[in-house]
C-alpha cells in the first residue's frame, strides 16, 4: 500500500517551524499512582494520630483562625457574590478581632490584612491544615464553621445570611462567632441586634469593630494632650446588647482617626 503526502524539507525542522509529534506510548508516561504512594510509616501522618489528638490539634488552630468574609460589590441582593479569605493574624486582645483591618491606618502596609483579588490567600491557621488535603475540608467542615470567627460588614451581614441560608443551611447553624466591622461609622441598632438574635441562634461570641469620628470619643484636646471621654462608649447604645444571652462573650473597638474634617474637627492639627 503507497502512502501519499507531502514531504517536509529539512530546512523547516532547523527552523523551528514543525510541530513536535505527540508521545503517547504508555510506557513513556509518568504512572500518577507514583505521587500518592503509601507512607511507610502511616502512625506518623496526621490521619494516623488518635481521634482526640486531631481534635486537639483542629481546636487549637481554629481558636486562632478569623475568617473575613467579601463581597465582591458586582451585584447585590440574591446575585450577590461572596469570597472568603484567612486572617493574617488575630488581635492579641481579643481573637474575635483583626489585629490590622485592611482599611486600618495604624499599621505598615506589609502587616495590613490586605485582601488581594488576584492573589491566593495566605496559608495560615486552620486554613493551612485545610487546604492541604480535601478529606480533611471536608471532614471538619463543619467543626471549622463552628470555631472559627467570620468578620463581615454589617451592611453585608443580612445579603450574605440569605446566601447561606438558600445554599448551604447547615452552615448558618454551624455559625458560632461572628465580628460586624468596617471602615464606616457604626453604632448598634435594633434591626441588625435582631436579625443577629434570629437568624443565629447558636451564637457564643461577638464582635464589633470599627472606625470612628474623634468627636464622640474625645472630650477635649490640646496638641498632643488627648483627654478620651470615660462614657463615650455609650454612644454605641451598648443597652441594646441584652438582646444577647448572657453567655455570650461580647468585643468592641472603635479606632479613631485623629485627622482634621471640615465639618466634625476642625480644629485639630
Amino acid at each position: 500500500m503507497t502512502l501519499a503526502g507531502r514531504k517536509r524539507s529539512h530546512s523547516g525542522v532547523l527552523s523551528g517551524k514543525s510541530k513536535r509529534a505527540r508521545i503517547s506510548t504508555p510506557e513513556l508516561l509518568d504512572d500518577p499512582a507514583t505521587a500518592f504512594r503509601a507512607p511507610e510509616n502511616p502512625e506518623a501522618t496526621l490521619s494516623g494520630l488518635p481521634a482526640e489528638l486531631r481534635l486537639q490539634i483542629d481546636s487549637y488552630l481554629c481558636d486562632t483562625t478569623i475568617i473575613h468574609v467579601h463581597n465582591d460589590g458586582t451585584d447585590t441582593g440574591d446575585k450577590a457574590r461572596f469570597t472568603w479569605t484567612p486572617c493574617r493574624s488575630p488581635n492579641p486582645a481579643s481573637p474575635l478581632l483583626c489585629a490590622n483591618p485592611k482599611w486600618s491606618g495604624m499599621c505598615p502596609e506589609e502587616d495590613r490584612c490586605t485582601y488581594k483579588i488576584y492573589a491566593p490567600p495566605e496559608p495560615v491557621g486552620f486554613w493551612a491544615l485545610a487546604a492541604s488535603n480535601k478529606a480533611f475540608r471536608n471532614d471538619t467542615q463543619e467543626f471549622f464553621l463552628s470555631r472559627s470567627v467570620v468578620s463581615i460588614d454589617f451592611l453585608d451581614l443580612r445579603p450574605w445570611l440569605d446566601h447561606l441560608a438558600e445554599s448551604d443551611p447547615k452552615r448558618v447553624e454551624s455559625l458560632r462567632r461572628i465580628t460586624l466591622a468596617g471602615p464606616t461609622s457604626w453604632r448598634l441598632s435594633r434591626a441588625e441586634i435582631h436579625l443577629l438574635t434570629e437568624r443565629l441562634p447558636n451564637l457564643e461570641g461577638m464582635g464589633f469593630q470599627f472606625q470612628d469620628v474623634i468627636y464622640r470619643w474625645v472630650r477635649s484636646y490640646c496638641g498632643n494632650d488627648i483627654q478620651v471621654n470615660q462614657v463615650a462608649w455609650k454612644n454605641w447604645h451598648v443597652n441594646r446588647l441584652k438582646a444577647f444571652d448572657r453567655s455570650t462573650t461580647i468585643t468592641m473597638e472603635a479606632i479613631i482617626w485623629r485627622k482634621s474634617h471640615p465639618r466634625w474637627s476642625p480644629n485639630i492639627p
